[in-house]
C-alpha cells in the first residue's frame, strides 16, 4: 500500500533512521520533560511483519523543533517491583535507575491521564496513589528494652568512726525504700539507722519496688584513744607514792610501762618522785611516763607519753598575835598549812623577837595533829614599847623541796597608854 506515493515499508525505514536522532534528543529531553509510555503501532494490512516483544516504549518530548519520537526504555533493574499492567510508572529521569517507591517515603509522583492524540497515558504531577494490592517494603525493628524504673539516690558520710555510734543516710526518690548495710562484721541497720560495728568498708544499699537501687560506701574506722590522769602541768613534790587515776577513752585498763626524769614507777599505775640526786636531795623537774592501752574492735590501741614537772611543795605559815598586850606577857600562835603530810617530819620553824619583848620558854615546834605552835611572849622593857616578832623556817631534810610563804614582821604594843600611830621599821 502506498500513502502519498510512499510505501508503508519505506516510511517505517525512514522512521528507523530517525532513531539515532531521537536518541540524541533524549539526552537533552531527559532533563526537561517526563517520559511517556506509548502503545505499539498497528500492523498494516497485507504486510507480513514479525512483532518483537520489547519493554514498554516511552515518548520523550524535547524543546528542539523535532517531532515526538519513541525510544525503547531501559529494562528496569532486577530489584524493581513488577507493577500490574495499566499502572502508572513513577516519575524518573531517562538513563537513571529508579527505586521502588513506598507510600511513606516517595516524593510527589505522577498519575496517568489519557492522551488526546495517541491514547497513551499522559504524566501529570500530584501525590502518590498506591495501586491496589501494593505493599511497601518493611523492616523489623529490634524489640525495645524494658524501661528501667526511676533511680534512688543514697547520700551518706564518706567516713565514720565506730565510737561515734549510729548515723543516718538520706534516701531520695521514694519513701517506701528498704535499707541494708553489709558486711555484718562492719555495719548493720537498726531502726532505719546504720550502726558501725568494726573497721572496714560499709556498703549501704537502698531498694524500692519499681525503682533502680542505689548504694553508697562508708569507710568505718576504729576510734582513737586518749589517756588522762589527775596530774596537771606541775606536780608538788611529795614523799608519798602517788596512785595514778589513769583513764582511757574506751574505758579499757591502762598500764604504765616506763618512767624517766624526776620520777620512777612504783607499780603498774603508781609513781614515786623520790629520785635522789648527787647531793642526796630529791630532784625536781620534768617527769615522763609511758602509758599503754590495748585495742578493741571499736578502738585503736595507743601508747601515750604523759608528762608533768615536779616543783617545790607550797607551805603557808600564819602568825597570830594581839594588837596590844596590856599585861607584860601574851601568847603568839603560828599555824602551818600543808596538804601533804609526808613533809611534816621535815618542816619546822622558830620565832624571833626584838624590842620591848622576849620569848618565853615555850618551844616553837609544830603539833603534828594541828600543825600549830603556841609561843609565850613576855615584855622585857620597864616601860611601854613596841615588840617585834617574826617567823623563821627550818625545812630540815626537805631543803629545796618546800616553798614557804612567811608572814611579815609583826608589832605588838606592850604596856599601858595609847600606842603611837606610827610603827617602827622591822629590825630584820
Amino acid at each position: 500500500m502506498r500513502r502519498n506515493g510512499t510505501p508503508t515499508t519505506m516510511r517505517r525505514l525512514t522512521g528507523l533512521c530517525l532513531v539515532p536522532l531521537a536518541l540524541t534528543a533524549v539526552g537533552c529531553a531527559s532533563q526537561q520533560a517526563p517520559a511517556l509510555v506509548l502503545p505499539p503501532l498497528p500492523a498494516d494490512a497485507g504486510t507480513t511483519t514479525t512483532r518483537v516483544t520489547t519493554a514498554p516504549r516511552r515518548v520523550v518530548t524535547t524543546s528542539a523543533r523535532r517531532a515526538t519520537t519513541t525510544t525503547a526504555a531501559v529494562p528496569p533493574p532486577a530489584t524493581e517491583e513488577t507493577r500490574p499492567a495499566g499502572t502508572a510508572q513513577p516519575t524518573g529521569r531517562v538513563g537513571t535507575p529508579r527505586r521502588s517507591v513506598s507510600p511513606t517515603d516517595a516524593p510527589a509522583s505522577t498519575t496517568a491521564a489519557p492522551s488526546s492524540t495517541t491514547g497513551a497515558p499522559r504524566v501529570t504531577g500530584g501525590p502518590v496513589t498506591p495501586p491496589a494490592g501494593f505493599s511497601a517494603p518493611t523492616t523489623s525493628a529490634p524489640a525495645a528494652l524494658p524501661a528501667a524504673g526511676p533511680a534512688l539516690q543514697v547520700t551518706a558520710p564518706s567516713a565514720r568512726a565506730v565510737p561515734e555510734g549510729p548515723f543516718d543516710v538520706l534516701v531520695t526518690g521514694s519513701t517506701g525504700y528498704q535499707l541494708v548495710a553489709t558486711p555484718a562484721p562492719v555495719c548493720a541497720v537498726d531502726a532505719g539507722r546504720v550502726v558501725p560495728l568494726g573497721a572496714g568498708d560499709c556498703l549501704v544499699r537502698a531498694t524500692a519496688p519499681g525503682f533502680s537501687g542505689a548504694e553508697a560506701s562508708v569507710r568505718i574506722r576504729r576510734g582513737d584513744q586518749a589517756i588522762t590522769w589527775q596530774l596537771g602541768g606541775t606536780t608538788a613534790f611529795t614523799y608519798n607514792t602517788l596512785a595514778l587515776d589513769l583513764r582511757a577513752t574506751s574505758g579499757r585498763p591502762v598500764q604504765l610501762t616506763g618512767a624517766r626524769g624526776t620520777c620512777k614507777l612504783a607499780g603498774p599505775s603508781a609513781l614515786s618522785f623520790v629520785v635522789v640526786g648527787s647531793g642526796g636531795v630529791p630532784q625536781l623537774g620534768p617527769c615522763e611516763v609511758t602509758a599503754v592501752v590495748g585495742e578493741s574492735p571499736e578502738w585503736n590501741g595507743a601508747t601515750i607519753t604523759l608528762a608533768t614537772t615536779t616543783t617545790r611543795a607550797p607551805v603557808t605559815l600564819a602568825f597570830d598575835v594581839p594588837a596590844t598586850a596590856p599585861q607584860p606577857s601574851f601568847t603568839a600562835k603560828v599555824t602551818m598549812t600543808q596538804s601533804d603530810r609526808s613533809l611534816d617530819n621535815l618542816l619546822s620553824f622558830s620565832v624571833e623577837s626584838a624590842g620591848a619583848c622576849s620569848l618565853g620558854a615555850s618551844a616553837a615546834l609544830v603539833n603534828t595533829s594541828t600543825r600549830t605552835a603556841s609561843l609565850r611572849v613576855t615584855g622585857s622593857a620597864p616601860a611601854s614599847g613596841w615588840c617585834a616578832l617574826r617567823v623563821v623556817t627550818d625545812v630540815g631534810g626537805a631543803a629545796g623541796l618546800v616553798s614557804f610563804t612567811v608572814p611579815a614582821c609583826r608589832f605588838v604594843w606592850i604596856g599601858t597608854g595609847t600606842p603611837p600611830k606610827s610603827k617602827p621599821a622591822c629590825p630584820w
